[in-house]
């Protein structure tokens, strides 16, 4: 399937005013990492996650009791848990994958997490805690939150401030606002900075090319996105692309310090194509 089809695919599902979770995430790993999947195919096997869960939570309890058994469901009965051998495997990030090697970060599996309490009509929503992702659902008098990196136990406020304190380094007081339900977007746009940040770390600048291609779907007005693709353009030796990306940053940033770096850069390049050709 060409690239374009799959960008649009991404876009119809994320330009929605309460776009799908599921959907939004199969679409983001078909366009950047997996252009043959089966996306018919792959919803199915979520919907079979999600019967064989409600077969195991007793539905008469409440929210907060059936998140519980969700959780055991998941993260004990179906072995899903935290990848901490290879962390920063961009692998970690598409729910597929999850799917088959049932190893993940923070936000993927806090997105199965979601995804089949959602189908189960069980309320829950994401946590973006700073450094770590974590599940809230609303009890009758307080929010509790369920951490799936770590087994889905129950996590107290104080140990989300532990969690990021030891993820972060950061030692101030703890923001209550970090508790607040975050939208599928916001979820979108983490997963796909975490790529952004793992792909360009890694060199591997066609698959950085198309993670910030999807990030500037999400967040158009991200100026810094110009620069990265215009960086990546250039290492891929699309130089037509590159100079377009970097006439963009310059417009939009005319005073950035780095722009002299770059403009050399490109330059530099278009001398070496010149020479070689």
């Amino acid at each position: 399937m060409q690239d374009n089809q799959l960008m649009r695919q991404f876009k119809q599902a994320i330009n929605q005013d309460d776009p799908d979770l599921l959907l939004a995430c199969l679409t983001l790993a078909q366009g950047i990492a997996q252009p043959e999947l089966d996306l018919v195919g792959t919803a199915a096997r979520f919907n079979l996650l999600a019967e064989a869960a409600a077969a195991r939570i007793d539905r008469q309890l409440g929210d907060v009791d059936q998140m519980q058994e969700l959780c055991e469901f998941l993260f004990v009965d179906q072995g899903f848990q935290g990848e901490k051998e290879d962390y920063y495997d961009p692998l970690n990030s598409f729910l597929p994958i999850l799917l088959d090697r049932k190893r993940g970060i923070p936000i993927a599996l806090s997105a199965l997490l979601l995804i089949i309490a959602e189908k189960l009509k069980i309320p829950a929503y994401g946590v973006g805690l700073p450094g770590h992702f974590i599940v809230g659902v609303n009890g009758p008098a307080n929010a509790y939150h369920f951490d799936p990196f770590h087994g889905g136990r129950p996590v107290t406020f104080r140990e989300c401030a532990r969690m990021v304190e030891e993820s972060t380094g950061y030692q101030g007081p703890f923001e209550p606002q970090w508790l607040q339900p975050v939208s599928t977007v916001a979820i979108i746009t983490r997963m796909l900075e975490n790529l952004r940040q793992i792909y360009l770390a890694r060199r591997e600048w066609g698959n950085s090319l198309r993670v910030i291609q999807h990030l500037r779907v999400v967040v158009p007005d991200r100026v810094d996105l110009w620069r990265d693709e215009a960086i990546a353009a250039l290492q891929e030796n699309d130089l037509s692309r590159a100079f377009y990306c970097l006439e963009q940053y310059l417009t939009l940033a005319p005073h950035a310090t780095d722009a002299t770096i770059l403009r050399d850069k490109m330059v530099a390049r278009l001398d070496e194509w010149v020479r070689l050709n």
